[in-house]
């Protein structure tokens, strides 16, 4: 991959574009793409969940940002992802 593909990559990652449709639109092998994304030391992993992660990052934070001005749906979104991140965390029992 070029450095040009990998930004291509991080790119529809961003977009939160699903591995096949970036397959697709990059003409990669489908079951290649899916391959590289298992193993987090790739740079194909790397693009595309930088991306991605990205941009759940940003409107996470847009919605932190209005349930903090006392947007409803806002803090329920912000709850239940909250629960989720909790439920990830190591055990400190």
């Amino acid at each position: 991959m070029t450095n040009d593909e990998l930004i291509e990559i991080e790119k529809y990652g961003a977009l939160m574009m699903p591995p096949y449709q970036v397959a697709c639109i990059m003409q990669i092998d489908i079951d290649l793409f899916n391959f590289e994304l298992q193993n987090n030391s790739s740079e194909i992993f790397k693009a595309y969940y930088k991306g991605l992660y990205t941009s759940i990052a940003e409107l996470r934070t847009t919605i932190l940002a209005q349930a903090k001005s006392g947007s409803s749906p806002a803090q329920t979104i912000i709850l239940k992802q909250l629960e989720e991140t909790i439920s990830q965390l190591p055990s400190h029992e």
